[in-house]
């Protein structure tokens, strides 16, 4: 074997792997390499493109991973696949029939663990009139051969893409999700823009600059759980205060920045550890945030709550407390902050021996510079003497806060 020969040999043995990609076309006029969705799925391989034309696609196939036991319109079986699409009103995936609950379920994009798929990464597409948009299902994700557990290496990302009369736009289940600049919309009864299976081995999810309208009841923006949460740069209207739910959130941690909550029964339902708000709107709400779970932590500044029915805040038994700084709170009928009890109040921890724990909710304008009606405005162990929690909140601010309302015009851009 010549020198030269070897060299040869050895750069072509060192060339990553990610370099023999391939792009596949997809055009409804047959002018690409496929005019069906599924086709080029199953044709790609792991590392691939498949670039998604002008048109709809709303018609489900059977593919070489799922068969035909899902109502699904593209598949993916491998492990590393881009999807990207013309934009919006440009590459539609889903029927021109509107989705009903008679209907059997049907699925734009699905991913799931025993097709092996690790990474997913969507742009540019609208989807439409789905059971699910896209349905991400890592959980039960193996390397066969090896028999090794491929969850903690599996990520979603979605862009730029947007949703219509889904009755669910996104079913989380990678261990790293992320999804920006989408915008989500439904009339339909119970809709739901972002959610993932409780449970489920998520570690992460970011949500940014992303817009979810909703106009009928039982609705949820986001419905998640994992450990690491972060939202920011995001708006979410619902229909009404008794309508929907804003964000019902379960994580370890979960960080809100700079997001508008509105039309809703609730903005935030918090069930996990560690809540940092800051720079958010909670306006046209039954409750503002509440914590219905215990043994929670709480950091929320520079946030104004308006046009609240019950309480901005409503809190539970916590010995972490925390505080609320800076803010503009807003009385609801007969509070601003009111305590949610647990069913038997021997479990909010009070004995003969206990203290009270402080929580820290000064430095905030209460809507008034009079003390006795902010002080009648609190709920804590001054009107429960069975309830072990006193809200601190002097000093007080004696106006309000300036705040910037939240503008979606960075995000309507994408979509003209």
């Amino acid at each position: 074997m010549s020198k030269t020969y070897f060299i040869l040999l050895l750069l072509f043995l060192l060339i990553p792997e990610g370099v023999s990609a391939r792009t596949w076309f997809v055009e409804v006029d047959d002018s690409g390499d496929f005019s069906d969705l599924q086709s080029a799925s199953d044709a790609a391989a792991s590392g691939d493109t498949i670039k998604v034309g002008v048109g709809r696609f709303g018609e489900p196939a059977w593919s070489e991973c799922l068969g035909d036991n899902l109502f699904t319109i593209m598949a993916i079986g491998e492990g590393s696949i881009v999807i990207i699409g013309e934009g919006d009103g440009q590459s539609i995936i889903g029927p021109e029939e509107p989705w009903s609950a008679q209907l059997p379920f049907r699925a734009g994009i699905a991913a799931v663990g025993w097709c092996e798929t690790t990474n997913l990464e969507i742009k540019g597409i609208q989807f439409e009139n789905l059971t699910h948009a896209v349905h991400c299902e890592f959980a039960l994700n193996k390397d066969k051969e090896l028999n090794k557990d491929l969850r903690s290496e599996t990520s979603l990302t979605i862009e730029d893409c947007t949703f219509q009369e889904n009755y669910l736009g996104l079913m989380l289940d990678a261990n790293v999700n992320r999804i920006s600049n989408c915008l989500n919309t439904s009339t339909l009864l119970g809709a739901k823009f972002i959610a993932n299976y409780m449970g489920a081995p998520v570690r992460e999810i970011n949500i940014q600059d992303c817009q979810s309208e909703f106009t009928n009841m039982h609705t949820s923006h986001v419905g998640v759980s994992g450990d690491l949460l972060r939202i920011s740069g995001c708006v979410f209207d619902g229909g009404g205060v008794n309508q929907g739910q804003g964000l019902g959130i379960n994580s370890s941690r979960f960080e809100l920045i700079n997001s508008r909550i509105s039309g809703d029964r609730f903005g935030l339902n918090f069930y996990g550890n560690d809540l940092y708000v800051n720079d958010c709107e909670f306006s046209n709400l039954k409750k503002g945030i509440w914590f219905p779970s215990q043994e929670y932590y709480m950091e929320i500044e520079n946030t104004n709550f308006s046009d609240i029915l019950v309480s901005s805040i409503s809190y539970g038994p916590t010995t972490r407390g925390g505080f609320v700084r800076n803010c503009n709170l807003e009385k609801g009928a007969q509070y601003t902050v009111s305590h949610t009890p647990s069913k038997n109040k021997s479990e909010s921890g009070k004995n003969d021996q206990a203290e009270y724990y402080n929580i820290d909710m000064s430095n905030n304008w209460w809507g008034t510079a009079d003390p006795d009606s902010i002080q009648a405005w609190i709920e804590d162990g001054m009107d429960d003497e069975d309830w072990p929690y006193y809200i601190v909140w002097r000093p007080f601010l004696d106006e309000t806060v300036p705040a910037e309302e939240k503008s979606l015009d960075n995000i309507k851009a994408l979509f003209r």
